[in-house]
């Protein structure tokens, strides 16, 4: 401020009118100087009141408006600490799984966000995002194999950076759970089966451990859930669960020499969904020596001319 008067009269000092934390005056130069750090998400806009006063006490009112800039100084942060997405497996069309979303405390251009994702622990060309209404939208473009994925869980790493120069990034983990499908069928360790037993076998003696497998990996649907059974003769039992046949009862080849049984394995699936796996099971018996001769018409009756020559056919 200026001042036409002379002398004392026309040296000016100034002064604020209420004393900011931030800002001080020096009253001889009328600088400004700030004295505080300045947070523009806090505070945008100051509005400083200066009084100019004369040597003869004869004093004005100014303002400086004090515009804070924003500067990039906070990182985007996600709204959750981790994400958790799903699908079926063998899905044929895009999927979206994950929607995930971070804001930044700036001002544009440095609170635009752009998101990647930049690891995957598995299939990471599956995988894609984009925004749809304000979300990151994370999608499986291509379908999925459970039995490839491992444990059925993928990772994901997804960042958020931000628009400022140089830009700020965060980062959050992402989690999709591949969900099991009964999409393989129980299959046995050989279509068909070939046992030879003896015919003194003991009842409950085992005679074969049959083995089926299943390609799907979950409990609900694969190894685990397989259940066995067995037709074909009652004197042969089958564990279903372990797969052991034992025999019911003696066995006597005189009586049946040869058992052809068929043996299933069905998985943990529902109705129509279940799947079986056939094999055939052939059981032949085994001769042992458990019969004595046994005469057929004795006692037998004949008569023998005398004098007959020597290797006479008597009888037979």
């Amino acid at each position: 401020a200026t001042d036409g008067d002379a002398g004392t009269f026309g040296v000016v000092r100034y002064f604020f009118s209420d004393e900011p934390d931030q800002f001080s005056l020096d009253e001889e130069t009328g600088w400004v100087i700030l004295r505080a750090a300045l947070d523009y998400e806090l505070m945008r806009r100051f509005t400083l009141t200066v009084l100019a006063r004369d040597g003869g006490g004869e004093e004005t009112t100014g303002r400086i408006r004090v515009n804070v800039l924003d500067v990039n100084d906070n990182a985007p942060l996600f709204q959750k600490e981790t994400y958790l997405g799903s699908l079926r497996e063998n899905e044929q069309a895009v999927q979206p799984v994950a929607r995930i979303r971070a804001t930044d405390d700036d001002s544009p251009p440095n609170n635009f966000l752009t998101y990647s994702i930049t690891s995957a622990s598995a299939f990471p060309h599956f995988f894609s995002i984009n925004m749809v209404e304000g979300y990151a939208v994370i999608s499986v473009t291509r379908p999925l194999d459970y039995e490839q994925v491992p444990n059925g869980m993928i990772h994901l790493t997804v960042m958020a950076r931000d628009g400022g120069n140089p830009a700020l990034n965060s980062t959050v983990a992402v989690t999709v759970e591949v969900i099991d499908e009964n999409d393989n069928p129980p299959e046995f360790s050989r279509p068909s089966y070939i046992v030879k037993i003896p015919e003194n076998i003991i009842a409950g003696a085992t005679v074969l451990l049959v083995n089926a497998s299943d390609l799907d990996a979950s409990r609900e649907f694969g190894q685990a859930s397989l259940i066995y059974s067995l037709e074909g003769s009652s004197q042969f039992r089958l564990n279903s669960r372990s797969g052991e046949i034992t025999t019911t009862a003696l066995l006597d080849r005189e009586v049946k020499s040869e058992f052809i049984l068929i043996v299933r394995a069905v998985d943990g699936g529902v109705g129509p969904q279940q799947k079986t796996g056939i094999a055939t099971v052939n059981i032949t018996i085994l001769d042992i020596n458990d019969n004595a001769p046994v005469w057929r018409d004795e006692p037998y009756h004949t008569n023998v001319v005398e004098m007959s020559p020597i290797n006479t056919d008597v009888i037979s």
